[in-house]
């Protein structure tokens, strides 16, 4: 070696020496420049709540008012509740229980004049007061005075009223009664047609002018949403069809009719108990020949024949795959996953192609941003994408769906992790000692030691702090705690100061001289996923969960292991690995009524699964506690805790009892979607008839309708579920 070597080589070494002697102080250094940086908040509020189009609601001596996204008070603490309408608006609630709303400049735009302010619909909202219901527009003015003893939002441009004499009828947008208030009770426009009930409780459909298209006769109705079709049952419980004309296109001949058409077509199940489909002209695409079908989804359902085998049907009835599966089921991507005797799932295309031959052990719940979560024989889960390829190898003991483009995966030893869509892990992430946050809107909470931070998707630190409790909601804003008391941050302005854009002017309608009415924005669902291990789940006495206030879950684990380990060995598996705990808020209008029965409090949709096998029976009863919202409350015995019967297709009530402030317990023995009722006809109701025809209340359609804003498409045939007794 010569001379010149000698001295390269000396110097490579004391070069990688440095650099591995260095590696502390560059990580240490990162964490410290991320304290630095963070400028601390103003410590003032006792609770920070939600972040929501612009507005942050904060608590300060009990009263709530509003900052900005970067923390800056725009709102004094002085109202009893404040609410997010949407449209830059909010509604506010004064000691004495009256409604305003104030803009995103914290302006009061309506003083808190009214018994109730509802969301906006259509560009009104829909505002209880001392002299009746009438409608605002979103400048605060009022379009429609109160003079209505009940009304309804806006839909389809007409909005239902009530006058003095309890009956109901129609108005436009200017107040003209387009059906004059004569009928029991009314459905919204669907198409053409409204449908209306007389004293005999008969139902029969108007035109837009008021006038009487079908004269009411029929017991019960079914409006599609997506079709052009009105389903109703007779006296001898038969269920036909008419069209928007009217006519009946369809004698009454089906035991049982689907409630929402999926892909164009509805299921029907003849006298002789077989189902098939018809189209949204009534015709009979599939005959009825199967004993059980699912909802078509991307132009495929599943279907069963009496030797209760699986297969495969497209939308001209054809038999894409023949009937030798012990189970399929969709993923809403026009793929469906099939199960042999061997319990090895596969899946299929739209032409019956095996993509994937039966060979995991399990499939995931549904497909996320384009990829399925799969276990292979060594119980070790990866990905693959909708052509059936292997994305991301099957390694890791548990994987959550991707989110944003990034996956949560837990490696041996239950070391977590986060991978991008190629299967590339965030090493910069194995410094923390866990990741307290899915990935939201970019960010992830993590912690290390006694320092809670924040990283971007990347994994650059952003907020590393020590001795402070973190909430992280969406845009970018954070809660920090210190010492009970809260402030806010915008993670945003952290790391790059954001272009302030010149407002636009609102263009003016020429003939009416108005602005445009902004389309309704749908609200931002809330909810809570809590994805344990089998030994985090275990190891825990009770389970706390909860969504904000609203939702407040407190349940010894003994009760779900003893479900779960039926529920496996029902599946025929030896054990389960992983828990996962869903309560998802899915809407609902609060204040609405469906017949007799009133909204309260959000509908929320609970879910629990042991890896993939879902439970739904419990066998013992726990406890779920609901806010509900007292404004919205005439008589607080009338409120109960009802669950949604999806065999029934009706909504029942569960036994519960009135909690501490506003808040109301139910017991249960299973999940599925829950929300607060009142019963506004509580003394004096009379037990109405069950049938087991579909129906999600006892007078006719409403039911329908909201059960449709809240839950989608719903499929009408309940797919397999596991039970324990």
């Amino acid at each position: 070696m010569g001379k010149n070597s000698f001295k390269k080589g000396i110097v490579w070494t004391l070069t990688v020496l440095m650099i591995f002697s260095l590696m502390p102080n560059l990580v240490g250094g990162a964490f410290a420049q991320a304290a630095n940086t963070f400028v601390e908040p103003e410590y003032v509020y006792d609770n920070v709540y939600h972040s929501y189009e612009g507005y942050v609601a904060v608590m300060k001596d009990g009263k709530w008012g509003f900052t900005n996204e970067n923390g800056e008070l725009i709102l004094e603490p002085v109202y009893n509740q404040v609410w997010v309408s949407g449209h830059g608006l909010a509604r506010v609630s004064n000691e004495e229980g009256m409604w305003g709303l104030v803009n995103k400049d914290g302006k009061e735009i309506v003083k808190p004049t009214y018994n109730r302010i509802h969301g906006f619909n259509e560009g009104l909202a829909l505002v209880e007061h001392e002299n009746g219901f009438g409608f605002i527009n979103k400048e605060g003015k009022e379009i429609i005075s109160p003079q209505y003893v009940e009304a309804r939002p806006f839909g389809n441009g007409f909005a239902p009223v009530q006058n003095e004499e309890e009956k109901w009828g129609f108005i436009n947008k200017k107040g003209e009664e387009v059906v004059e208030p004569r009928y029991v009770n009314v459905t919204y426009f669907w198409g053409d047609l409204a449908a209306v009930q007389n004293e005999e409780k008969k139902w029969g459909f108007v035109d837009k002018e008021g006038r009487v298209v079908v004269e009411p006769k029929y017991d019960e109705i079914i409006s599609y949403l997506l079709g052009e079709l009105t389903a109703f049952k007779n006296d001898e419980e038969k269920w036909g069809f008419i069209d928007q004309e009217g006519k009946e296109i369809i004698e009454p001949k089906y035991k049982q009719v689907g409630w929402n058409f999926s892909d164009g077509l509805l299921p029907v199940k003849n006298e002789e108990g077989n189902w098939g489909f018809i189209d949204k002209e009534g015709e009979n695409v599939i005959e009825p020949k199967y004993n059980e079908v699912n909802s078509f989804v991307g132009g495929l359902a599943g279907v069963k024949n009496e030797n209760d085998e699986w297969g495969i049907i497209n939308k001209e009835g054809k038999e894409i795959v023949s009937p030798k599966y012990s189970y399929v089921r969709s993923f809403w991507e026009g793929l469906i996953g099939m199960q042999n005797e061997e319990r090895k799932w596969g899946i299929v295309n739209q032409v019956g192609e095996e993509l994937v031959k039966p060979q995991y052990n399990r499939l995931g719940f549904s497909y996320s941003e384009g990829f399925l979560a799969v276990q292979n024989e060594e119980s070790k889960w990866g990905f693959i994408d909708k052509e059936g390829n292997g994305v991301v190898e099957p390694k890791y003991l548990w994987v959550g769906n991707f989110n944003e483009g990034l996956a949560e995966v837990y490696e041996e030893e239950w070391q977590r992790s986060i991978i991008d869509t190629n299967g590339q892990e965030l090493s910069v992430l194995s410094i923390y000692d866990s990741i307290d946050s899915g990935i939201v809107d970019g960010y992830i909470q993590v912690s290390k030691g006694d320092k809670r931070g924040v990283v971007d998707r990347e994994g650059n630190v952003v907020v590393l702090i020590e001795d402070r409790g973190l909430m992280l909601f969406r845009n970018g804003i954070l809660g920090v705690e210190k010492e009970g008391k809260w402030g806010v941050v915008n993670l945003n302005t952290l790391l790059e100061e954001p272009e302030e854009k010149p407002k636009q002017e609102e263009p003016i309608d020429e003939e009416s001289g108005e602005k445009p009415v902004d389309k309704e924005e749908p609200a931002q669902p809330t909810k809570v996923e809590t994805r344990l291990t089998r030994k985090e789940f275990t190891a825990k006495e009770t389970q706390n969960i909860q969504i904000e206030e609203k939702v407040v879950l407190n349940v010894p684990t003994n009760i779900w292991t003893k479900a779960i380990n039926k529920a496996i060995k029902d599946a025929g598996l030896d054990s389960f690995e992983n828990v996962e705990i869903k309560i998802e808020e899915v809407g609902a209008t609060i204040g609405y009524a469906v017949d007799n029965l009133k909204y309260v409090a959000p509908v929320f949709d609970f879910s629990l699964m042991a890896d993939n096998t879902r439970i739904t029976q419990f066998g013992e009863k726990i406890e779920m506690t609901f806010s509900f919202d007292p404004e919205a409350v005439e008589n607080e015995d009338n409120l109960s805790v009802y669950w949604f019967n999806p065999e029934e297709n009706k909504w029942e009530a569960i036994d519960s009892k009135l909690g501490e402030g506003n808040t109301i317990i139910g017991m249960t023995d299973h999940w599925s979607r829950f929300t607060v009722f009142e019963d506004t006809a509580a003394e004096g109701a009379e037990e109405e008839k069950q049938s087991d025809n579909p129906k999600t209340g006892d007078k006719g359609i409403a039911p329908y309708i909201v059960l449709a804003l809240v839950s989608g498409a719903v499929l009408f045939i309940n797919r397999k579920q596991v039970k324990i007794n």
